[in-house]
């Protein structure tokens, strides 16, 4: 489908955002580069040793007249483990949209008998990916109970679920003994998010690795209390904004939550 392109159109600039670098192109390319787990994380050595893998860094190495990178973290990445040139990296952070830095009222969770006086209201993503590290937060739940007995968590979306994942996920759940603490909100509107954002006591991000952590911005954006996990990327969007702590630890993650 590139190649029709190219052939029935006069196209003077091609930009990858998600997908591979056609070997077709012969204008220049610009590459949007969001991270390098593939590279840096054991549970992606398969698609890192891939041929297609292979072949698109091989063709962003070759062909990229410049590679935006989503983060400084993201160009020290690719700095360590590809070979595109500093003269050809260039940061542009994410943004994130002008509503969340608006009041988004209160009327979507007002009547939520969740949200009652008191009780403190923990706030996280819903993303089974093993990086996003929701199991060391339930275990950090499961600690921070013994001094708030009246803690809940709410997990908003659903990202990267996959049955195994899932069954997992329950299961730890279960044997914590947090099925009346676990909140799974599903997918829900912006609206949503801005509210719930706004309403908890603790947006928590414990990500063992991000290329950049958009979910981070957006709590900060609508004023939320932030604890996020102390990796690269997180310390360099949170700046002196959000309290940063080593998301591996689920006993410091409580400590951190409880303080």
């Amino acid at each position: 489908s590139y190649l029709r392109h190219f052939l029935a159109q006069s196209i003077s600039l091609l930009h990858v955002v998600h997908d591979f670098v056609p070997y077709a192109t012969r204008c220049p390319v610009v590459v949007t580069q969001h991270d390098l787990i593939e590279e840096i994380l054991p549970e992606y050595r398969a698609t890192r040793e891939d041929m297609l893998y292979q072949l698109h860094r091989k063709r962003v190495e070759r062909r990229a007249a410049r590679v935006i990178c989503i983060s400084q973290t993201t160009a020290n990445d690719l700095d360590r483990f590809w070979n595109v040139p500093a003269e050809r990296r260039v940061v542009i952070r994410h943004g994130v949209e002008e509503e969340f830095f608006a009041d988004p009222g209160d009327d979507l969770l007002r009547d939520d008998p969740l949200y009652q006086p008191g009780r403190l209201v923990l706030v996280s993503p819903f993303n089974l990916e093993p990086r996003k590290n929701v199991a060391a937060l339930l275990a950090a739940v499961q600690i921070l109970r013994q001094d708030f007995p009246d803690v809940r968590l709410v997990l908003f979306g659903r990202g990267l679920v996959t049955p195994e994942r899932e069954q997992k996920f329950e299961k730890q759940v279960e044997e914590l003994g947090l099925r009346d603490t676990v909140v799974r909100s599903g997918v829900i509107s912006d609206r949503m998010l801005r509210q719930l954002y706004r309403r908890a006591d603790i947006f928590v991000f414990p990500s063992l690795y991000e290329g950049f952590g958009l979910p981070l911005l957006e709590a900060l954006a609508s004023g939320a209390c932030v604890l996020a996990g102390s990796t690269p990327a997180l310390a360099e969007v949170a700046g002196k904004a959000a309290a940063l702590v080593d998301p591996t630890e689920p006993e410091r993650l409580a400590a951190a939550l409880a303080d």
